[in-house]
């Protein structure tokens, strides 16, 4: 059996491992159009992707500081990276399940995928 903790620092860990860069390349695949940065603030502003397949106000911020997003207009909720490709893949009709998110995150990356199990309670966390 599989040690949960363990699994979460993981995913915390891989999360932490993305840089701004990567994180713009990973929601330019997701259909971003557009970014601002605000380094002073620990802020990438893009499109609101988590609701709109196209288009979007750039009301969608990532805190490169704590590693989430914050949608600030439709949803105005705070989600993951990996939230975040569940909902954008939910807007094109293909339903996604957290394993296939992070390793979506792992192969665009060129990172080693691995056989992820959803911790309890992980992936919708603020």
């Amino acid at each position: 059996m599989f040690d949960k903790q363990k699994q979460r620092e993981e995913l915390d860990n891989l999360k932490e491992s993305i840089s701004t860069e990567e994180m713009k390349f990973l929601l330019s695949e997701l259909g971003a159009q557009n970014f601002d940065t605000n380094t002073d603030r620990h802020e990438l502003i893009t499109n609101t992707i988590c609701h709109n397949i196209s288009d979007g106000s750039m009301k969608l911020y990532y805190f490169t500081d704590s590693f989430n997003f914050h949608c600030f207009t439709g949803c105005g909720e705070s989600f993951d990276i990996f939230e975040l490709i569940i909902r954008n893949n939910r807007l094109k009709g293909v339903e996604v399940k957290l394993n296939v998110a992070i390793n979506w995150v792992l192969r665009k990356l060129g990172r080693e995928e691995k056989n992820y199990k959803k911790p309890e309670g992980f992936g919708n966390q603020t």
